[in-house]
């Protein structure tokens, strides 16, 4: 991963790769690439400077997908109910008074 610097590395005790990643706090969290939201474990976020910038509660990856999803598809049928009463465009009107 060019411009990053990540290292990988692999202990053999299971299918798990370990990426030493060389940003911490906000500056990890930035990066799109690296963020894990949520799924951070309480020890990556001592370790990597993340306390009190992420929600208190842990979330696995998978949870995350299925909670976006499931406000996903709520924001399509909200969309889908709201359809017929939006109004088919805005006007502004600004009075310039001199």
């Amino acid at each position: 991963m060019a411009g990053i610097g990540l290292n990988t590395s692999h202990d053999g005790t299971d299918d798990t790769d370990t990426i030493g990643v060389p940003l911490v706090g906000q500056t990890l969290l930035d990066c799109a690439l690296l963020n894990k939201g949520t799924a951070f474990s309480e020890d990556e976020r001592r370790a990597l400077g993340l306390l009190g910038l992420l929600p208190p509660h842990v979330e696995t990856l998978e949870d995350q997908v299925s909670r976006a999803y499931e406000e996903y598809q709520a924001k399509d049928s909200d969309r889908d109910a709201t359809s017929s009463c939006a109004p088919s465009r805005v006007v502004t009107r600004y009075a310039i008074r001199g």
